[in-house]
C-alpha cells in the first residue's frame, strides 16, 4: 500500500510538471515529448551548474571526504531517479504516454535535485573556512 502512494505521489508530480512546462497547445505524447526534453535539458544544464557550484565551494575548504560523499550521493541519486521514474512510467502507462511520463518525471526530480543541492551550497557557504595550518 505504502509503494502504491508513493508511487501515486511521483505520478502527481510529474502531472504538475508536465503541466507547468509544456505550453497548453501541447496536445498529443509527441508534442509533450518534444516540449519535455527541451525543459529536461534546461533543467539538467541548473542541476550541473549547481553541483560544481557546490564541489567548487568544497574544494575551497579542502573538504575532500565531503566531495567524495557528494559524488557517492550524486550516483545513487541517478540510479534511482532513472529507475523510480522508468518504473512508475512503465506501471502507469502502457502506450505512447509513457515518454512524458518517464520525462516529467525526471523534470521533477531534477528540479527538487537542484533545490537541494542550492541549499546545500548555501550551507557550506554560510559555514566559516577552515584555515590552513601553518608552518613555523
Amino acid at each position: 500500500m505504502r509503494y502504491c502512494n508513493v508511487l501515486t505521489a511521483l505520478l502527481l508530480s510529474a502531472v504538475v510538471s508536465v503541466a507547468q512546462a509544456c505550453p497548453i497547445t501541447a496536445t498529443t505524447y509527441v508534442d509533450y515529448n518534444i516540449c519535455l526534453t527541451e525543459e529536461n535539458e534546461a533543467v539538467d544544464k541548473q542541476l550541473n551548474e549547481e553541483y560544481q557550484s557546490l564541489i567548487r565551494e568544497l574544494r575551497t575548504r579542502r573538504d575532500t571526504k565531503a566531495i567524495a560523499e557528494l559524488r557517492a550521493n550524486q550516483r545513487r541519486w541517478l540510479v534511482n531517479r532513472d529507475t523510480t521514474c522508468g518504473s512508475q512510467s512503465k506501471e502507469e502507462f502502457n502506450d505512447g504516454w509513457q515518454g512524458p511520463a518517464y520525462l516529467g518525471c525526471v523534470l521533477q526530480w531534477t528540479k527538487d535535485r537542484t533545490a537541494e543541492l542550492q541549499k546545500q551550497t548555501n550551507g557550506v557557504r554560510a559555514r566559516p573556512s577552515v584555515a590552513a595550518p601553518t608552518q613555523q
